[in-house]
C-alpha cells in the first residue's frame, strides 16, 4: 500500500515544482517507509510514500514509467485476489508486488480491469499521447483519492492535508455547514464535497477520466451491478455458502509483512472476524493480536448493557488460544485530548473523539506490537449481521412472499412470546413513522447558513432513502450498504489513520463477495433460527463462542464512561476547552441560541454537572474550532 500523488499540467509550460514540494513536504508527518517518484519532461509528475504491509511491498517499483507504451502509473494498492490473477498471467512470479499484477491486468482487460480486481486501492495512469489521466478506487472506496481540477492542472493525492496545503485551500462553507447540522458522527451530507473548497473525494468504484479539455466521472459498480436473487430456500441451505465466502474474504485479508491485528469486542462482527482469522493463522504458526476498548477502573456504569466488553473477548480468547488479547482503558485521556495532534493531520473535523481516542490508542499499540494489518467488522451491521425482525418481515410482503413473511413472523413470534398480531400493528406503526419526513436533530449551524445550502431540505433527501431503521425495505437496505457519503468517510479516517500509524485497516466485512452474496441471500436468512442477526447467529454456530453468539439480549456499549472521562479531567482541561470554542472563526458558523447557554454552562458547571449532551456538542465544536485554525 502506499500514499499516492501527482500533478497533470494543462500543458508543458507550467511550472508545477512549488506545488510538488508543498505536496511532499505536507506528507512528512505520515509513517512512509520509502518515497520515490518520477517526472516526464512534460511537467507531469507521479509520486509513491510506500507502506510496507505486505511482504510482497518491499519489491514494489513505483511509480512506473512505460517509454514504449507510453504511460505513467502510480498505485496504492493490495490485492485480495492475488492466486486468481497469477494463473491468467503465468509469467509472473508468485512474490510479483500487487501494482505489477494490476499493470498486467490493466494492459489485459483495459478501462474493465476493476472487474477482475479484489481488494482495497486506489491508482493513476496517465498516457503521454492522448494527454489524459484516468483515476480509479475500489469497489467500497476503502483508500480514499483526492482530486483539484485547476483551470491549468489536475492534482491528486490519497491524503486530503498534503493537497489542501498545496492549493492554500480555503474552507468550503457548504461542507462545514452541514458537517455541524448533527451532532452525530456523521460528517458528510453532499456526496464528493471536502471540507476545502474545489477539492473533491473519489467515490467508491469511481473512475476519473480527465484530459484539458473535459473531464467525466463514471461508477463502475453499484447496487445495480449485484447478482440475481437466490431462490427462497431453508435458510440454513446456504450456511456453508456463507462461511466460505466470509471465510474467504477473511483469510484474503491476513497477509502481513510482520504481525496480524483485529479489534475485538463482546460484539457479533468482530468476534466473528476474530474467529475465522485466528485459526487461519494457527496454521501458519502465527497469533492473532486483538485490541479491546475497556473503561476506567473506577467507572461505574448505568443501565444493563455492558459497559466492559472483556468477558466476551476472554471467551474467544479461549476458544482460540492463539490470540494475543490486549486491553485499553486509556487513562489520563478523553474525547478532548487527542484532537489538537490529530485534527491537523486527519484535515477535518472529527465529531466522535470519543471513540477517536481509543482507535488512535489502539492503532498505536498495533503498530508497536509488530503488526502490519489490523482486521476490523465495523461494516458487518449492514452486511453479516443485519437483519432486524420488522425490516424482514416487511421486505416479504413487499416481495409477493405473503405465505413466508407469515411463516417466518409465526416462527419468530413463538420463540420470542410475541403474537403475530403484535407485529402486523408494528409494522403499520413503523410504515406510517417512516411517511413523517426527518429533519437534522438539534442543528448546530447558524440558521443563515442552514437557509442558504438549503440543508434541511438535503438532509430530508437523504434521510428519505437512507437505511438502518427498525424497518427498511430492499431500497433502503441496499442505500444503507451503499451509501456514498458513509463510504468515503470511512475510506477518509481509515486510509488516515493508516498513514499516520503505518497499519493497513481492513474490514472483511466490507468486501465485495460478502456484500454480494448477503444480497443475494433470501431475506429471510437474516432471521436464520428466528434470530435477529441470525446469520451470524447460526451460521457461525461453532466458530463464534455460543456465550456471544446466543447473548440476544444485551449490547456492549462503546465508550460508555466518555462523559465520566471528561468530568475527571475538567478541571484540568476547561481553560483551554474553553478558549478554543471562544474563537470568532467559529461563531461564524454556529447558532448563537446554542452556542452562548453552552459557553455558559461550560464556564460555570461544576465537572459533575456536565451532561453527555453537553460535552458531546462540546467536543464537535471544539473539533471544529480546531480545524478552522488550521485553515
Amino acid at each position: 500500500m502506499s500514499a499516492i500523488w501527482g500533478i497533470v499540467p494543462a500543458s508543458s509550460t507550467e511550472k508545477t515544482e512549488e506545488a510538488l514540494h508543498t505536496m511532499r513536504t505536507s506528507y512528512a508527518p505520515f509513517a512512509i517507509d520509502r518515497y520515490s517518484s518520477l517526472s516526464l519532461d512534460t511537467g507531469v509528475s507521479f509520486h509513491c510514500g510506500l507502506q510496507f504491509f505486505t511482504e510482497e511491498a518491499f519489491q514494489e517499483v513505483l511509480p512506473f514509467y512505460d517509454n514504449t507504451k507510453g504511460f505513467l502509473f502510480t498505485a496504492d494498492v493490495v490485492l485480495d485476489n492475488r492466486e486468481e490473477l497469477l494463473s491468467q498471467f503465468p509469467l509472473l512470479s508468485g512474490d510479483t508486488p500487487d501494482s505489477g499484477l494490476l499493470l498486467a491486468a490493466l494492459e489485459k482487460w483495459g478501462s474493465s480491469v476493476c472487474d477482475h480486481l479484489l481488494g482495497a486501492f486506489a491508482f493513476a495512469i496517465y498516457h503521454t499521447s492522448t494527454h489524459t489521466l484516468h483515476l480509479y478506487t475500489d469497489h467500497m472506496g476503502n483508500r480514499s483519492l483526492f482530486y483539484a481540477i485547476l483551470p491549468d492542472r489536475i492534482l491528486f493525492s490519497t491524503a486530503l492535508v498534503p493537497l489542501a496545503h498545496t492549493l492554500s485551500a480555503a474552507v468550503s462553507e457548504k461542507w462545514l455547514a452541514a458537517c455541524l447540522a448533527t451532532t452525530s458522527a456523521d460528517m458528510m451530507l453532499y456526496e464528493a464535497l471536502t471540507p476545502y473548497e474545489g477539492i473533491l473525494q473519489m467515490p467508491a468504484a469511481g473512475h476519473l477520466t480527465w484530459t484539458p479539455e473535459v473531464s467525466s466521472l463514471d461508477i463502475y459498480w453499484d447496487r445495480t451491478s449485484l447478482p440475481k436473487p437466490l431462490p427462497h430456500k431453508d435458510p440454513m441451505h446456504y450456511q456453508t455458502l456463507f462461511r466460505d465466502t466470509l471465510s474467504a474474504c477473511v483469510s484474503s485479508m491476513l497477509r502481513s509483512a510482520e504481525h496480524t491485528g483485529c479489534t475485538l469486542s463482546s460484539g457479533l462482527d468482530s468476534s466473528a472476524i476474530a474467529a475465522l482469522a485466528a485459526p487461519r493463522l494457527a496454521e501458519m504458526g502465527e497469533q492473532l493480536y486483538s485490541y479491546t476498548s475497556v473503561p476506567l477502573r473506577d467507572f461505574v456504569p448505568e443501565g444493563t448493557e455492558p459497559a466492559d466488553e472483556s468477558a466476551g473477548v476472554l471467551a474467544t480468547c479461549r476458544q482460540y488460544p492463539n490470540i494475543s488479547p490486549a486491553f485499553l482503558s486509556c487513562p489520563g485521556q478523553d474525547a478532548f485530548t487527542e484532537l489538537s495532534r490529530l485534527v491537523p493531520l486527519l484535515g477535518y473535523p472529527m465529531k466522535s473523539g470519543h471513540n477517536l481516542t481509543w482507535l488512535d490508542a489502539i492503532y498505536e499499540k498495533a503498530h508497536r506490537d509488530g503488526c502490519r494489518v489490523v482486521l476490523k467488522g465495523q461494516y458487518g451491521n449492514a452486511t453479516i449481521s443485519w437483519g432486524k425482525a420488522l425490516s424482514v418481515f416487511y421486505q416479504l410482503f413487499c416481495s409477493g412472499h405473503p405465505r413466508i413473511a407469515l411463516r417466518t413472523m409465526k416462527d419468530f413470534g413463538h420463540r420470542y412470546g410475541i403474537p403475530r398480531k403484535y407485529m402486523l400493528k408494528c409494522i403499520l406503526t413503523e410504515w406510517i413513522g417512516n411517511l413523517v419526513p426527518a429533519e437534522p436533530e438539534d442543528p448546530l449551524t447558524a440558521p443563515g447558513l442552514m437557509q442558504r445550502y438549503h440543508i434541511s431540505r438535503a438532509y430530508r433527501k437523504q434521510m428519505r432513502s437512507a437505511g438502518g431503521g427498525e424497518m427498511d425495505s430492499r431500497e433502503k437496505r441496499l442505500s444503507f450498504i451503499f451509501n456514498p457519503t458513509a463510504q468515503m468517510q470511512l475510506g477518509m479516517f481509515d486510509t488516515a489513520m493508516s498513514l499516520i500509524h503505518g497499519v493497513l485497516i481492513r474490514d472483511p466485512s466490507k468486501d465485495k463477495r460478502i456484500i454480494e452474496l448477503c444480497c443475494s441471500l433470501p431475506v429471510e436468512c437474516s432471521l436464520s433460527g428466528s434470530l435477529e442477526r441470525g446469520m451470524v447467529r447460526t451460521y457461525l454456530e461453532g466458530i463464534v463462542p455460543d456465550s456471544i453468539r446466543k447473548e440476544i439480549f444485551h449490547r456492549g456499549v462503546q465508550s460508555a464512561d466518555s462523559t465520566f472521562r471528561s468530568q475527571l479531567l475538567w478541571d484540568e482541561n476547561r481553560r483551554d476547552i474553553l478558549e478554543v470554542l471562544h474563537s470568532p472563526t467559529l461563531r461564524r458558523y454556529i447558532d448563537p441560541g446554542k452556542l452562548d447557554p453552552l459557553l455558559i454552562r461550560l464556564e460555570e458547571a461544576s465537572a459533575s454537572e456536565l451532561t453527555f449532551s453537553d460535552l458531546r456538542m462540546a467536543n464537535v465544536l471544539y473539533s471544529c474550532s480546531l480545524f478552522l485554525k488550521e485553515v
